[in-house]
């Protein structure tokens, strides 16, 4: 035997306790597993007899078809307790609408003990339900969708009992939707239980019920007002229920929304018709914001978003009788000691403050309720603001509110609205005070009713809103009851001004007036507008904002539709307009034109926008007008105006060649002088309709030139080229009108460098024409072997040559084949008949417009009838440009008498 190594250490004997305990959970752990593996066996097993078992016993209990795509047994998940899961379950309601189901559940389960499960004795006491959704709801004859039970006297008269025992005592749900709706209530109730238990002895008539929640409501709809919309809840609960008196007990309910906790005590009792509650909560912990955001929606965008950090003390009760017709007598109370409270729209808090909220109703039938805001005081930027609100009444609420303060407006920008970047100055509310019924207020033939006073005084202030910076400088705006009174009020942008004064009425019905609650209100105002300088393209980007200066969509429908969308919002606008305003503008610019010394009168009333004696100054020249407007959903233009030597270049050049390109500003020059009557309309979709345009024109160029009008090039095998690349007129007259997307030229009389001519015929908006020309043939062919006329001088009128000839032109102007012709005898006397006839028909034409009742109800603006007697003559041919009678042809007779052929190709 070898001597044991030097210092190692005998080996320690492992102790009686550690052997035992390490057997036992070796013995344990093969013990759990097999009988894990039993369970799993025996679950296999029996899964497909005993989960057919249960479905077959819930079907016999039931009045509706109930649809299960499998079941699954399970011994393990809820030991000690074995489960029956029916996957994808599906349970008609009674309506017998094979589309309508009282429930639909991914999972239902049902548990019960091993034993008893094993054993045959069925007697399920909880039950888990995942995500499903529930639809209950009580009809207005008293019927229900959740009848679906067999009865025990049914059972009997049938002989088809279940021996399934149901006697549960506690319930989860997870995820489950439900949607209860009650017609004779009129309430109507959607929400997501998150996570709910409930634990209690529900096969007793008394028990007390333990719950706990977490709901995510969508909403809860009671007399056609939303509640709790889209709200977080949860509860944890004990309840006393009483199915014999049908009585609910709240020991203790500790109920959270939207952050605030609430102690909740008190009864409902379900009673025939309606409940009976008297409850009562309270909170030493309410957050203001918290409390505001339980308020309904509609009220949400005026004091949603206040927020506080204080805590306060919130009370409430409810007592008495919810019934279709009755309301129980509710009351709550909170307020705030030297808080702060701040909004997302204010870039500061308001500081110190102070107020009580009160709120009570007497229930019953009445809708008599008061909410009062008492004693608000606050500090905004070191500026005092001091208000109060009493509300009383439901049904039609008399309103007492005043307010006392001045607002930075840089710290409450964010309230005018995400398009305004920038703020400054002070506006300044001056002991404003309201004092009446809404219904009065929202009335024009009651508005007499309603008190109403105080100032608004504007202190340097400006915003900016989409870019473009406005200001008031100062003015200030008299409250007087139904009668505001402007005073002096200054708008400047950068590149406008605006002087307002006058007087307003019916502010507060206009207000309050929206598409289906106008009331007939109108905006009443006779006022006074002043501007050195007016920019619209900036005032509409400031009003409307980019989009204002977009094109429209390329899609036809997208851009119909946004041209519909205007009209009907001008015509609501326009609707509530009925009043003046006396216009004297120095300067006004609208995209490429510029007109300066604006004076006139801009009227509205009846949807109708009138400008009446307006005289104002553009292209060089002076220009008078009376137009109305008509804001229907189909628009429609009515005006009269009166061009006085105007820059035809610049006309054309602005007014972008009036849609067409073959006559264009490049091409002309001299002064346009000009009456015009014109009637325009549009379609519901902002379409112009050319085929209803109808306009009527006396008109006049001066000094007129026409430079580079390729299409008069075809003469010049008879006039010189050069004359015809610059023709000058001396003085064109015409009258022409518009109509059937044509336009009609009776005659004009042309006395140029070129040629003495007349034409007359007509042009449509597809370019097809048809011109007839009469032409001194004896100048033309004497001025073709003079020298060039540098000074190009007018050609005389008169006698010169051997005889007139006429031609006609007619043809698509885009067409390669339009045609010139020559001829006497018809074109002769086409043109006899424009002269005779159309000339003298369109003459007096004008002359009734512009002295007619029509022009003189445009408010008595237009000129004295002799004026235009004078302005509007009879065009007649010159004397000299006759024809030669003497004229005889080659074999001595006239040429009218001998046999003229049909036109000859030119």
């Amino acid at each position: 035997m070898s001597p044991k190594p030097k210092n190692q250490k005998p080996k320690k004997k492992k102790s009686l306790a550690w052997r035992i305990l390490s057997t036992l959970f070796f013995w344990s752990l093969m013990f759990t597993m097999i009988a894990v593996i039993a369970l799993i066996v025996v679950a296999a097993f029996y899964e497909a007899k005993i989960g057919g078992l249960v479905v077959q016993e819930l079907r016999k209990s039931l009045k509706t078809e109930l649809k299960v795509e499998r079941a699954e047994l399970s011994l393990i998940w809820d030991f000690p307790k074995a489960s029956v899961s029916l996957k994808n379950l599906a349970l008609h309601d009674n309506s017998g609408d094979s589309s309508r189901y009282l429930l639909r559940a991914e999972d239902l389960s049902l548990k019960c003990s091993i034993w008893g499960l094993l054993s045959g004795h069925y007697q399920f006491n909880a039950i888990s339900i995942s995500n499903a959704a529930i639809d209950v709801r009580q009809y207005k004859d008293g019927q229900t969708n959740y009848d679906i039970f067999i009865t025990e006297e049914e059972a009997e008269e049938t002989g088809q009992s279940s021996d399934l025992n149901l006697s549960i005592k506690d319930a989860n749900f997870k995820n489950v939707k439900l949607r209860y709706l009650d017609q004779i209530m009129d309430q109507d109730l959607s929400f997501l239980l998150e996570s709910a238990f409930f634990a209690g002895d529900f096969n007793h008539e008394r028990y007390i019920l333990k719950s706990l929640a977490n709901i995510q409501m969508n909403y809860l709809e009671m007399g056609g007002e939303r509640y709790l919309e889209n709200k977080t809840l949860g509860y944890n609960a004990n309840i006393q229920i009483d199915h014999l008196t049908q009585s609910y007990s709240i020991k203790e309910m500790k109920l959270q929304a939207e952050g605030n906790e609430f102690l909740t005590t008190g009864e409902v009792v379900l009673l025939p018709k309606g409940s009976r509650l008297d409850l009562k909560f309270e909170s030493d912990k309410a957050k203001l914001g918290a409390l505001l955001q339980l308020l309904p929606p509609k009220l949400l965008p005026y004091l949603g978003g206040f927020e506080s950090n204080a805590y306060m003390s919130f009370k409430a009760e409810t007592k008495g009788l919810l019934a279709p017709n009755s309301l129980p007598m509710t009351k709550f109370n909170f307020g705030l000691r030297r808080g702060r409270v701040s909004h997302p729209n204010m870039s500061q808090s308001l500081k110190s403050v102070n107020f009580d909220v009160e709120f009570e109703n007497r229930g019953g039938s009445s809708n008599q309720a008061l909410l009062e805001l008492k004693n608000f005081e606050a500090s905004l930027g070191g500026h005092p603001i001091s208000l109060a609100l009493r509300v009383e009444d439901l049904d039609n609420p008399l309103i007492d509110f005043s307010f006392d303060g001045k607002l930075p407006i840089d710290l409450i920008k964010g309230f005018l609205g995400e398009e305004v970047s920038k703020g400054q100055g002070l506006l300044a509310i001056e002991n404003v005070a309201l004092k009446g019924r809404l219904n009065d207020m929202l009335n024009p033939r009651y508005i007499q009713k309603v008190n109403l006073g105080g100032a608004l005084r504007f202190d340097n202030v400006g915003i900016v809103r989409y870019g473009v910076p406005l200001s008031i400088p100062e003015g200030s705006l008299a409250l007087n009851n139904n009668v505001f009174s402007v005073n002096k009020l200054q708008f400047k942008s950068r590149k406008s001004d605006i002087l307002l004064q006058g007087n307003f009425q019916n502010i507060l019905p206009v207000l309050f007036a929206d598409s289906s609650n106008s009331k007939q209100a109108e905006l009443g105002f006779k006022a006074s507008w002043a501007s050195e300088k007016l920019d619209i393209d900036e005032l509409m980007l400031a009003a409307l904002g980019p989009q204002s200066q977009e094109p429209l969509p390329t899609d036809s429908i997208a851009a119909d539709s946004v041209r519909a969308e205007k009209n009907e919002q001008r015509m609501f606008v326009s609707n509530f307009l009925y009043g003046s305003f006396k216009l004297h503008i120095q300067q006004l610019n609208y995209g490429e034109f510029e007109f300066k010394n604006i004076d006139g009168e801009l009227a509205f009333q009846n949807n109708k926008m009138d400008l009446k004696g307006l005289s104002l100054e553009g292209f060089q020249g002076k220009m008078r007008l009376d137009a109305r407007y008509t804001f229907d959903l189909a628009p429609k233009l009515l005006a009269f105006a009166e061009l006085e030597k105007i820059d035809i270049n610049q006309f054309f050049d602005q007014m972008d060649n009036f849609g067409q390109t073959t006559l264009e500003a490049r091409h002309l020059r001299g002064r346009l002088s000009s009456l015009v009557k014109v009637n325009a309309f549009w379609d519901e979709q902002g379409h112009f309709m050319d085929n209803e345009l109808s306009v009527l024109a006396d008109a006049s160029l001066e000094d007129g030139e026409i430079i580079g009008f390729e299409m008069l090039e075809d003469f010049s095998q008879y006039i010189k080229v050069k004359d015809l690349k610059h023709i000058r007129f001396n003085r064109v007259e015409n009258q022409f009108r518009i109509a059937n997307r044509k336009l009609y030229i009776p005659a004009m009389f042309i006395q140029s460098n070129a040629m003495n001519i007349t034409l007359s015929g007509s042009h449509s908006f597809d370019q097809d024409m048809d011109y007839r020309f009469k032409i001194n043939v004896g100048q033309i062919l004497a001025n073709r072997f003079k020298r060039y006329n540098k000074d190009m001088e007018p050609l005389p009128a008169r006698k010169k040559g051997l005889f007139n000839v006429y031609a006609r032109m007619y043809g698509n102007l885009y067409d390669e084949e339009y045609q010139y012709q020559m001829g006497r005898k018809k074109v002769k006397k086409l043109m006899e008949a424009d002269m005779k006839e159309e000339t003298l028909a369109l003459n007096n034409s004008l002359k009734a417009e512009f002295m007619g009742s029509e022009f003189a109800a445009r408010g008595g603006s237009a000129p004295s009838g002799s004026n235009f007697q004078r302005k509007v003559k009879t065009l007649e041919e010159p004397d000299e440009w006759a024809d030669i009678p003497e004229y005889k042809g080659g074999s001595g007779g006239s040429i009218e008498e001998e046999e003229e052929p049909e036109y000859i190709e030119w």
